[in-house]
């Protein structure tokens, strides 16, 4: 499990950034969960 920040211009780029740091290959990845405080931040930031 890895955690990296939210990027609100590219929010692919932090999601990238964890994924690499497990150092294990998407494929041999047996279930991949993803969640993200993006949309709650601007909310609450307005």
């Amino acid at each position: 499990m890895r955690k990296s920040s939210t990027t609100p211009a590219a929010p692919a780029d932090g999601v990238i950034t964890a994924t690499r740091a497990t150092n294990v290959a998407l494929e041999q990845a047996s279930v991949y969960t993803h969640g993200t405080t993006l949309g709650l931040n601007a909310i609450l930031e307005r």
